[in-house]
Protein backbone atom coordinates (compact mmCIF):
# COMPACT_ATOMS: atom_id res chain seq x y z
CA UNK A 1 0.00 0.00 0.00
CA UNK A 2 1.31 3.22 -0.86
CA UNK A 3 2.06 6.22 1.58
CA UNK A 4 -0.37 9.02 1.17
CA UNK A 5 1.86 12.32 1.17
CA UNK A 6 0.25 13.15 4.70
CA UNK A 7 1.78 9.68 5.86
CA UNK A 8 5.33 10.35 4.50
CA UNK A 9 5.19 13.59 5.96
CA UNK A 10 4.16 12.53 9.37
CA UNK A 11 6.97 9.72 8.91
CA UNK A 12 9.70 11.81 8.22
CA UNK A 13 8.83 13.66 11.07
CA UNK A 14 9.08 11.01 13.32
CA UNK A 15 12.00 9.08 11.85
CA UNK A 16 14.28 12.62 12.04
CA UNK A 17 13.40 12.59 15.88
CA UNK A 18 14.16 9.09 16.59
CA UNK A 19 16.57 7.55 14.05
CA UNK A 20 20.06 7.65 14.46
CA UNK A 21 23.07 5.77 13.19
CA UNK A 22 22.84 2.54 12.11
CA UNK A 23 23.14 -0.25 14.89
CA UNK A 24 25.52 -2.31 12.17
CA UNK A 25 27.94 0.40 10.76
CA UNK A 26 27.66 3.62 12.88
CA UNK A 27 26.20 5.53 9.31
CA UNK A 28 23.61 7.93 9.60
CA UNK A 29 22.39 7.49 5.69
CA UNK A 30 18.54 5.27 5.53
CA UNK A 31 16.19 5.10 2.46
CA UNK A 32 12.69 4.78 4.10
CA UNK A 33 10.61 3.18 1.61
CA UNK A 34 7.36 4.67 0.19
CA UNK A 35 4.74 1.96 0.92
CA UNK A 36 3.39 -0.08 3.76
CA UNK A 37 3.75 -3.75 3.42
CA UNK A 38 2.69 -7.10 5.46
CA UNK A 39 5.00 -9.43 7.47
CA UNK A 40 2.85 -12.70 8.06
CA UNK A 41 3.91 -15.09 10.37
CA UNK A 42 5.52 -18.18 8.96
CA UNK A 43 3.41 -21.57 8.00
CA UNK A 44 4.73 -25.07 7.28
CA UNK A 45 3.21 -24.97 3.97
CA UNK A 46 4.10 -21.84 2.03
CA UNK A 47 0.97 -22.69 -0.51
CA UNK A 48 -1.80 -21.76 1.69
CA UNK A 49 -1.70 -19.43 4.70
CA UNK A 50 -3.83 -20.98 7.66
CA UNK A 51 -4.31 -17.74 10.10
CA UNK A 52 -1.68 -16.81 12.08
CA UNK A 53 -0.39 -12.56 12.98
CA UNK A 54 -0.03 -10.06 10.34
CA UNK A 55 1.77 -6.87 10.67
CA UNK A 56 1.64 -3.92 8.66
CA UNK A 57 5.18 -2.69 8.55
CA UNK A 58 7.29 0.20 6.94
CA UNK A 59 10.67 -1.06 5.68
CA UNK A 60 13.63 1.53 6.46
CA UNK A 61 17.24 0.62 4.96
CA UNK A 62 20.73 1.83 5.81
CA UNK A 63 22.41 3.21 2.98
CA UNK A 64 25.78 1.81 3.46
CA UNK A 65 25.46 -1.44 4.92
CA UNK A 66 22.04 -2.57 4.11
CA UNK A 67 20.56 -3.21 7.23
CA UNK A 68 16.82 -3.15 7.33
CA UNK A 69 14.52 -2.13 10.18
CA UNK A 70 10.75 -2.84 10.53
CA UNK A 71 8.32 -0.31 12.03
CA UNK A 72 4.56 -1.01 12.52
CA UNK A 73 2.83 1.41 10.55
CA UNK A 74 -0.09 1.27 13.37
CA UNK A 75 2.17 1.90 16.61
CA UNK A 76 3.62 5.22 14.21
CA UNK A 77 0.21 6.38 13.55
CA UNK A 78 0.06 5.58 9.65
CA UNK A 79 -2.84 3.38 10.08
CA UNK A 80 -6.12 3.10 12.09
CA UNK A 81 -5.50 -0.13 14.29
CA UNK A 82 -9.19 -1.16 13.74
CA UNK A 83 -9.57 -4.62 11.50
CA UNK A 84 -10.76 -4.69 8.37
CA UNK A 85 -14.12 -6.31 7.76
Amino acid sequence: MPLTDQQRARLLQIFQQKLSQCTVCQVDSWQISDSIFTLQEFTNNPFFRKGGSVYPVVPVSCNNCGQVIFFNAIKLGLLDAQPLQ
